[in-house]
C-alpha cells in the first residue's frame, strides 16, 4: 500500500462514527460487590444491568439461608461463593433458579470469611426479592438439619455440614430444605448414645434408631434391604432434662418419620392417623 493510500485510509477511519464507550461497571456488578442489605432486599435487574453481587460475612458453622423470588416470566439465577473467590466464573457452592417463583438456597460456612452472593438476570427483567437469615453457630451445640424428599415423601436428617451443603447444592430439586430440626447440646453428658443410620436402598430412604438391639436385628434380618451407614450423631436415652424426638411409622410406605416438635406430633396424630402409626419416643436430645 502506498503512503498516499495509507493516509487516505486513516482519514476515512477518522471520519467514521465511533461506538459509544461501554458504561463503567457498578460496584455491585462483580466481586467484591456491596454489603448485603437488611432482609428483604428488593432490587431491579435485567436489561443493561444483569449482575448484582453482594457480600456477606459468616463465621465457621453459620448457616446462611436466602430465598429468591424473581419477576413473573423471568429466569433469575442465584449463586453463592466461598471466601477467596476472585472471579464469578469460579465454581460456586450454591445455586438457586427462580423462573417467577420462590426458590431457597442454603449454605453452612465451612470457614470464616466474606462470602459472595451473585444474582444473574439470565432472561427477562424486573424486580426481585431476596429474603435472608443467618443462623449463627454455637460451638457447644450441633445442629441437625431436615430435608423433605419430594420424590419419596420422606424426610432426611443430617448433622454433617458437608453432607447438608452437598444435598442442598446437588440435590435441591429433589430435597427441599426445611431448616434445623433441632440442636444437640455437646456439653450434656447424657448425649452419648449413638444414633445408628441405615439406608433403605430399595426405597431410597433412611432409617434411624438409637436402640442397639434394633440395630442388631436390622443388620441380621434385613440386610437385603438396609445398608448400615454408621453413627449419624449422638443422642440421649434419658428423659431427664431431655427433649423427646417422636417416631412414627408410615405403614402405607413402610418408612419412618421423626419430629421433636410437639405441635407437629399432635398434628400428625390428629390428621394423619390413617397413615402414620405412633411408635412413641425414639430418643431424646439432652438440653
Amino acid at each position: 500500500m502506498t503512503r498516499r493510500m495509507t493516509l487516505l485510509a486513516l482519514l476515512v477511519l477518522a471520519l467514521l462514527p465511533t461506538a459509544p464507550l461501554a458504561a463503567a461497571a457498578g460496584p455491585d456488578d462483580d466481586i467484591p460487590g456491596v454489603p448485603l442489605p437488611s432482609s428483604p432486599v428488593v432490587q431491579s435487574a435485567g436489561g443493561s444491568d444483569v449482575n448484582d453481587v453482594y457480600s456477606v460475612d459468616l463465621a465457621a458453622g453459620d448457616t446462611f439461608t436466602v430465598t429468591l423470588r424473581g419477576p413473573s416470566g423471568s429466569e433469575f439465577d442465584l449463586f453463592f461463593y466461598k471466601p477467596g473467590t476472585l472471579f464469578l466464573s469460579e465454581w460456586q457452592v450454591g445455586e438457586a433458579n427462580s423462573p417467577g417463583s420462590a426458590e431457597t438456597l442454603t449454605y453452612t460456612a465451612m470457614q470464616a470469611g466474606t462470602h459472595y452472593l451473585y444474582l444473574f438476570a439470565e432472561m427477562g427483567s424486573g424486580t426481585y426479592t431476596l429474603t435472608w437469615t443467618i443462623q449463627h453457630s454455637d460451638p457447644n451445640r450441633r445442629t441437625v438439619w431436615r430435608f423433605y424428599n419430594v420424590s419419596t415423601g420422606v424426610h432426611f436428617y443430617t448433622a454433617d455440614a458437608v453432607e447438608k451443603n452437598d444435598v442442598a447444592l446437588r440435590l435441591h430439586e429433589r430435597y427441599q430444605y426445611e431448616g434445623p430440626a433441632y440442636a444437640i447440646n455437646k456439653l450434656n453428658p447424657d448425649n452419648v448414645a449413638p444414633l445408628f443410620r441405615f439406608y433403605n436402598f430399595k426405597k431410597n430412604v433412611h432409617f434411624y434408631t438409637a436402640i442397639p438391639s434394633e440395630k442388631t436385628r436390622v443388620e441380621q434380618e434385613l440386610s437385603r434391604t438396609y445398608a448400615y451407614e454408621g453413627v449419624a450423631y449422638n443422642v440421649s436415652l434419658s428423659p431427664t432434662n431431655g427433649t423427646p424426638v417422636y417416631r412414627f411409622y408410615n405403614f402405607k410406605k413402610g418408612v419412618h418419620f421423626y419430629t421433636a416438635d410437639p405441635n407437629e406430633k399432635e398434628n400428625v396424630l390428629a390428621k394423619l392417623g390413617w397413615t402414620y402409626a405412633y411408635e412413641g419416643v425414639g430418643y431424646y436430645i439432652g438440653n
